[in-house]
């Protein structure tokens, strides 16, 4: 969905019958994402909806994670793989970008009855190149975008 010239937002199919996570495409000299849904969002709707507008999947430079869950930073991995995006977060979310059981851990933690550790991970852990703050800003084309934790 077209919101700006230059600002798109993809809804991610999601495992869950009538559910589905968001991916925010900011256009530029290249491209930077927010959000990237879950693993197989890049390919399944990601990188075809790019392509759509006339662009392509290699202009990402930045994929930015509003928080460690896998249905938010699941497509990263596959991101950084094929483009050379860098990947930015929260502080307190890298280690659960970095290492993806974490996220299952802590949830087991806290809903036992809800959350069962997997048995393998929930998506393919990435390096977080930027390490993001209350208050960073991030220069987009002009743009700045200020981070705000909350």
């Amino acid at each position: 969905m077209k919101v700006t010239e230059s600002v798109y937002y993809v809804q991610n199919p999601f495992s869950r019958p009538g559910y589905f996570t968001s991916t925010t495409i900011i256009l530029g000299k290249t491209i930077a994402l927010i959000d990237v849904g879950t693993q197989e969002s890049a390919e399944e709707s990601i990188f075809p909806y790019l392509r759509r507008l006339g662009r392509g999947p290699e202009e990402i430079s930045l994929v930015i994670l509003t928080h460690g869950h896998s249905d938010h930073c699941g497509s990263a991995a596959t991101i950084a793989r094929q483009t050379d995006a860098k990947i930015a977060c929260h502080r307190l979310d890298v280690p659960l970008v970095e290492n993806p059981k974490r996220q299952a851990e802590l949830l087991h933690k806290r809903f036992p009855d809800q959350f069962t550790p997997p048995k393998s991970d929930p998506f393919e852990a990435t390096k977080v190149n930027t390490v993001l703050d209350d208050g960073s800003l991030i220069e987009l084309d002009g743009r700045i975008l200020e981070v705000v934790h909350t």
